[in-house]
């Protein structure tokens, strides 16, 4: 990941944007590990449902299985109810990927992700 931050010198370590940045540069040119790590790091700042989904397939691909279930469970507590509006479906794209498909059908798992998916502390439902 170093060589990766020296190549983009304009990627300022303390801007969330240029993490975001570099996170998805890290995804294209960089190792699994060294993703997963800068994606722990940049927890809290806002992402796009991609780079759940990145950081879930290269958890998956780490073989930590339960790492990969704690993101799946924080893109449905942030996308599920969130982005729909009161009169939308939820996105189904979420059901359709191919990385989350053993999580959905585990009866535990689902669970999960279905508690997950309704977790709202007053900020993450339109107004």
């Amino acid at each position: 990941m170093a060589k990766l931050v020296e190549q983009n010198k304009k990627l300022s370590p303390d801007d969330p944007d240029a993490n975001r940045k570099l996170y998805n540069h890290c995804c294209m040119f960089g190792t699994a590990r060294d993703a997963v790590d800068l994606f722990e790091e940049i927890q809290g700042v806002p992402m796009a449902d991609s780079s759940y989904r990145n950081a879930i397939a290269r958890y998956l691909y780490l073989d930590e299985r339960e790492k990969a279930l704690q993101t799946a469970e924080r893109l449905a507590t942030s996308r599920l109810w969130a982005v729909a509006g009161p009169t939308q479906v939820r996105p189904m794209s979420f059901f359709e990927d191919p990385n989350l498909r053993e999580f959905l059908l585990e009866p535990e798992t689902l669970r999960r992700i279905r508690e997950a998916a309704c977790i709202d502390n007053g900020t993450l439902v339109r107004k």
